[in-house]
């Protein structure tokens, strides 16, 4: 499934859809969906939180989609005029308008600090294989930080072929296309405006002169410094996938994406037991983005 059915599907339309259908779904999606119904229920409220930026996201894309264009470029571009989000799905603050009294006609619904665009071009092309980032992208237009993490890992395996096997070899890791991490590590940095990203965890692993090395104390004790910088070492313990961690812009910089070091050998082999000791090797990702000019 593409970018433009994903969000015509959100829309609870049929693809190729026409404009005036898509304006008319997004309003009765809206008012059906306005958090300001659930007051009465923070559950519900926080879903309808979530799925209003769901349908905000489709409706700023498919306003403006032509089901016909024509052949562009797939290299990543950035409108100039981009403002990234301010708050995340965890901390959002709606007006306390009545659903009834908003008027949905032109403008895509948003609250009083959450303002979203949506990249239209979002499947960039590796030297292997095109890799579809539509839905890492409508996660993270939806503030859905969590999500997004999961899917970074997912798109990983996935570029690999190693989905099955859920983990990747050293050898995949040094054949990941440094294309299709570029693409993945804009996304985090334009969307979370720089806090979050591959390439902010090298500018770390630098910042704390942290080397990688074949000795396992010395590569031990680098890895304990950028996870403690960080936040994925607390108290001389590694917070693992099923431990408390904070997502979105309260989570420390550097912090995201966090759950592809559950993908590499390092943590398979460890926590498989086939290893004694635990060396995740997590620099050999994000330093990739240095080893060529994309």
């Amino acid at each position: 499934m593409d970018c433009a059915d994903r969000y015509y599907q959100i829309l609870d339309l049929s693809p190729g859809a026409s404009k005036h259908e898509v304006k008319q779904a997004y309003k009765d999606l809206i008012v059906v969906w306005h958090p300001d119904r659930f007051t009465h229920n923070p559950r519900l409220q926080q879903k309808a939180q979530e799925k209003v930026k769901e349908i905000n996201a489709a409706y700023t894309f498919l306003k403006s989609y032509d089901s016909v264009p024509e052949k562009v470029s797939t290299a990543y571009t950035t409108p100039s005029d981009y403002t990234s989000p301010q708050n995340s799905v965890e901390n959002p603050t709606y007006q306390s308008t009545s659903y009834q009294d908003v008027n949905y006609y032109d403008t895509p619904y948003s609250n009083a600090t959450y303002q979203d665009r949506v990249y239209q071009n979002a499947t960039y092309q590796t030297q292997s294989k095109p890799v579809d980032l539509s839905y890492l992208q409508l996660l993270m237009a939806s503030g859905r930080w969590k999500d997004a993490d999961h899917e970074t890992k997912a798109i990983l395996l996935r570029v690999m072929d190693r989905e099955e096997a859920g983990w990747l070899s050293e050898e995949d890791v040094s054949n990941l296309p440094v294309e299709t991490l570029a693409a993945i590590d804009r996304l985090w940095v334009r969307y979370s405006n720089g806090r979050f990203g591959f390439s902010t965890q090298s500018k770390i692993w630098h910042e704390l002169n942290c080397k990688t090395n074949s000795w396992m104390f010395a590569q031990s004790k680098s890895e304990s410094k950028f996870g403690t910088q960080i936040g994925w070492y607390v108290n001389n313990i590694w917070l693992l996938q099923w431990d408390a961690f904070k997502y979105g812009f309260r989570a420390p910089a550097g912090s995201l994406p966090r759950e592809y070091i559950f993908a590499l050998s390092g943590w398979w082999t460890y926590s498989q037991q086939r290893s004694g000791y635990l060396l995740w090797r997590f620099e050999e990702v994000f330093l990739r983005l240095e080893s060529a000019d994309v």
